[in-house]
Parts: structure tokens; sequence; C-alpha cells
């Protein structure tokens, strides 16, 4: 004594439903997070293992679980305020330490395939993060507001973004790609790549309204610089480099 006790729930739940279990006294993961469990829209079918002693009165920390969940038609609107994720099939893994979603799906129109990550804790609350892959095309560009000179992108290649997530703030973004697939051109200066040349792209700034490029940094075949981009509610105003070979 006190005795162990495991216990094995097998369910299938709206997804609210199904957090509501991560969000339960005496753990209120989600609450302490910053997250509400109407955080996506979809169906759950879930896998959680409890471990516990079975005492009067229960801790956070006299509790182990872990849960694995796979999630189905699922749309949010609140993981990257004002955009809209949708997937056909996720997967969510939780234990004490925090709480992550993997899979592919959309990003506004921008496919991607990624993870987003929760800690748990009231240090943590409000701060959350993404990391993984999404397909750049001038379509997704414009869907995500960021408007270049028409020509100025064609084809389509991948690329590796993150994504740092703080309640109350806009998106703060990273994001590097290799330019395969990528025809980039800018004729003021003579300069085009064609899609099957290698390059290195890199750019971070804010996801607001509009977003920002506040470091652009670009090599290429003929072309070399490092700068960045002023972007309007219109559109694209103006690039400023610092460094700049052609």
């Amino acid at each position: 004594k006190p005795a162990r006790a495991e216990v094995t729930l097998i369910t299938r739940a709206p997804i609210p439903a199904a957090l509501s279990l991560l969000d339960q006294p005496p753990f209120e993961f989600l609450t302490k997070a910053g997250k509400s469990t109407d955080i996506a829209t979809g169906w759950a079918e879930a896998r959680t293992d409890l471990r516990f002693r079975m005492l009067p009165k229960l801790t956070p920390e006299d509790v182990d679980f872990d849960v694995f969940a796979r999630l189905t038609d699922v749309r949010s609107e609140t993981v990257v305020p004002g955009r809209v994720l949708t997937a056909p099939v996720l997967t969510l893994r939780a234990d004490r330490a925090g709480m992550a979603i993997a899979g592919r799906g959309l990003f506004d129109a921008v496919p991607f395939d990624a993870r987003w990550s929760q800690q748990f804790g009231p240090e943590h609350k409000g701060v959350s993060n993404v990391d993984g892959y999404v397909n750049v095309t001038p379509q997704s560009l414009e869907s995500l507001n960021i408007s270049l000179p028409k020509g100025a992108v064609s084809g389509s290649g991948w690329g590796r973004m993150a994504l740092a997530l703080t309640e109350g703030a806009p998106a703060r973004y990273s994001f590097e790609s290799d330019l395969r697939g990528l025809s980039l051109a800018i004729p003021e200066i003579g300069w085009s790549k064609a899609a099957p040349a290698k390059g290195d792209l890199t750019l971070s700034g804010a996801l607001g309204t509009p977003p920002t490029v506040e470091k652009i940094a670009i090599t290429a075949p003929g072309l070399s610089a490092e700068g960045g981009l002023t972007l309007t509610a219109s559109g694209f105003e103006r690039a400023r480099f610092s460094k700049l070979a052609v």
C-alpha cells in the first residue's frame, strides 16, 4: 500500500471532448497552457493509459499518462490566429510534459507536413511551436498575403518553416529552401533562375497584417543578396539590400 492502478481508456469522441480528458482536475493542462479544449473541431479515436497510486487525494505528480489519438476531419482557426488549418488525418501524442499534433494538411491554401507542440505548465502558457515543411507556389505565397512582383516566382518547391506562436502577438516565422523546382526572376536586373537549379533562401519575419519579411538572404547562380522586404496591404513595396552581388 498504496496500491498501483492502471487504467486503459479507448475512446471515440469529438476533439474538444477528447482534449477535455487532459483538462480535468487536478491536471487542467490545457487551461494552464493557455489553450481551450475547442482548439480544433473533428473526431478523435484515442487510447489513454493512466498509471497512479490509489490515494484518497491525487496530485498531478501522482499520475502518469500517455495518450495516442488519431484525429480526422480536423479544422482549427485558433492554432495560428487568423489562419485556417485543415487536415484529413493527424496524430496526437500527449504525456505529462506536453502535447504534439503532427501530419499533413493545408495551412490556409498552403500544403504542409508539420508538427505543432505545446508544453504543459504555467511557464509555457500561451506559447507553442510549429515546425515542418510547406509547399511554395505563387498561389501559396498569395494566400499568406506575401505578394511579390508578378512573375518573380513560378513553379513549385518545398521549404522548411518554423513558427513561434505567442498568445496576443503575430506568429514569428523562419523559412529555408534549396529553391529546387522554383523559377525566380528579377527582370529589372536581368537575372533569373531556372527551376532545376539549386540555391539557398532564408526568410524571417512575422505573419501579421500585412506580414513582414525582416530578413531575406538568397544565394543562387548569378545572384547573392542579403536584406529585407517591405510589404503593405496592397502588396510588395520595396526591397532593401545590405549586400548585393549580380
